[in-house]
């Protein structure tokens, strides 16, 4: 089965009464599949807790901007990380 990979902050994770929360309607699209999601983001320790990565309903993947999500190694870790192919 495919994985669905997300972005987390501004797409997921949208702009709320002053902080942050999940962007519900996308929320329940992705529940409309039975497919396994992973939240991808750059986050630090610190930005986890700002953005409420911390607590999120799906895996969430960061690599703590070391690199950053621009460079192709960011994503060549994350699929070996999650034992993840590409098709």
């Amino acid at each position: 089965m495919k994985t669905i990979l997300v972005d987390a902050v501004y797409c997921f994770i949208i702009e709320k009464g002053g902080g942050f929360g999940i962007f519900t309607e996308m929320q329940e699209l992705l529940d409309s599949f039975g497919n396994r999601k992973i939240i991808l983001t750059g986050a630090n320790d610190e930005q986890l807790k700002k953005f409420g990565l911390d607590n999120m309903p799906y895996e969430v993947f960061t690599l703590k901007h070391n690199p950053e999500k621009a460079d192709p190694t960011y994503y060549e870790t994350m699929l070996q990380y999650f034992t993840l192919e590409t098709v």
